[in-house]
């Protein structure tokens, strides 16, 4: 087994994390996420404040995620600021999105600022900051640096308007005392610092690979693929190795105990999942394989009950459903190109 100082990193990976009222109810342990560096879901952070124990809540943290691949709703809590519990959150991809939000934040009603002073990238979705009331650094930002795609929208109101300032910050700020990082134009909206620009093929800037300036700059996302053991991006998996959420490259070996200690190799796409999906079972060897399809057996689980299409990323959910009894497709915006 390598460890990180011998060049091999094998960073902590999960699927969504959910913190609401349900998962609340059910017991949420916090330190099974804690250490969740790429959630190759979405984060949705809604614990319901006025029903809940709300110290019990805001001790909740995730002190090393830096990449979140769906979307992210920080709503209906009663956090001041989410500066502690995601401190190093750098890029949200927006592979799956909400209603066509890659951001949400709503209903926090003593939120004061965001305090996601490490986000420098949303690949692609729309964002919508509403009706938090003590809200004042909404428009004390420069979205058009942190959102990658061209036709997106920030949409704000019902928060505290007017009321931002940036003393120590030459044009934009998180907070009084947080500027937002700028980049040198040479660095195209990615770097480690004004003067210090990112290697090309990172996305949501980078970091020292340990605390001397001498190391060597580890991206915190890359633009296409990442070999799981060493960090390093590429631009496509090896033919002997799996994909793991559309941007990991793993061993079959890794795929395992990938998922913070489980997963299973789906051979017909060559990909590692958290579960067997509809339509497969699971068999041993933590292996995954198509099921014979009748009415026994559910059409090997795989008819969906209802389905709703808002966004061109929500055909995904359809992937592995062999019939839908409800599929309801509504005005579908165009995209950009590139995506």
């Amino acid at each position: 087994m390598c460890e990180k100082q011998n060049g091999c990193f094998f960073f902590s990976v999960c699927g969504d994390i959910r913190v609401t009222l349900l998962e609340l109810k059910r017991g949420f342990h916090a330190p099974t996420l804690s250490s969740c560096e790429i959630s190759l879901g979405s984060v949705i952070y809604a614990p319901m404040h006025f029903l809940v124990n709300t110290s019990a809540t805001t001790a909740i943290q995730f002190p090393n995620l830096r990449e979140i691949h769906g979307y992210m709703l920080l709503g209906y809590s009663s956090m001041h600021s989410f500066s502690s519990m995601f401190p190093r959150l750098s890029i949200i991809h927006g592979k799956d999105l909400y209603h066509g939000y890659s951001l949400i934040v709503m209903d926090n009603v003593f939120l004061e600022d965001f305090g996601l002073t490490s986000l420098i990238n949303i690949r692609q979705g729309n964002v919508i900051i509403a009706r938090n009331a003590r809200l004042c650094y909404a428009e004390s930002l420069r979205w058009n640096d942190i959102m990658e795609a061209k036709k997106t929208q920030v949409i704000s109101r019902q928060n505290r308007d007017n009321c931002a300032f940036c003393p120590t910050c030459p044009s934009a700020c998180w907070s009084p005392t947080q500027c937002q990082q700028r980049c040198s134009p040479n660095c195209q909206g990615n770097c480690l610092s004004e003067t210090v620009c990112c290697p090309e093929q990172c996305v949501g800037g980078c970091h020292y690979s340990n605390i001397t300036v001498t190391s060597s700059l580890i991206c915190n996302a890359c633009r296409n693929m990442r070999i799981y053991a060493t960090g390093l991006c590429v631009e496509k998996c090896a033919d002997n190795m799996l994909k793991a959420g559309g941007s990991l490259c793993i061993t079959h070996q890794e795929c395992t105990s990938f998922f913070l200690g489980t997963g299973f190799i789906l051979d017909e796409i060559n990909e590692c999942v958290l579960s067997c999906p509809p339509g497969f079972t699971r068999m041993p060897r933590s292996r995954c394989i198509r099921c014979i399809s009748s009415p026994a057996n559910n059409y090997c689980h795989g008819a969906c009950k209802e389905r709703h299409i808002r966004s061109i990323g929500d055909f995904r959910s359809l992937k592995y459903c062999s019939r839908v009894h409800t599929l309801n497709i509504y005005n579908i915006e165009t995209v950009d190109a590139r995506k």
